[in-house]
């Protein structure tokens, strides 16, 4: 039986500031390896709750040296312009989990 994978990302610690979201959108695979490299799901909203990066990953390897791979974008947006207010730091962690489906 044929098990696939997925990539899941959401904030696990601290909290980003308000008026603020974080989106990440993962690349289509590129390099030399073989195999099942999986579908990126493409633009999500960070949030406390995981979400999938990618799923469908199969058997595979993703090739060596740079460039081999998913590329992770990280893009910060404002969402609520009144909501803004001017911090010295927030600080915030990204948790990312590979499961089988």
């Amino acid at each position: 039986q044929l098990t696939s994978r997925t990539v899941l990302a959401e904030i696990a610690d601290g909290t980003l500031p308000s008026g603020i979201r974080i989106i990440v959108e993962v690349s289509a695979y590129s390099g030399t390896g073989k195999g099942i490299h999986g579908q990126p799901a493409g633009k999500i909203e960070l949030a406390m709750q995981p979400k999938p990066l990618i799923t469908g990953i199969g058997n595979s390897f993703t090739g060596d040296g740079e460039g081999s791979g998913h590329r992770i974008n990280f893009s910060m947006e404002i969402s609520d312009y009144a909501e803004l207010k001017s911090t010295q730091e927030n600080t915030f962690t990204i948790l990312y989990t590979l499961t089988d489906n």
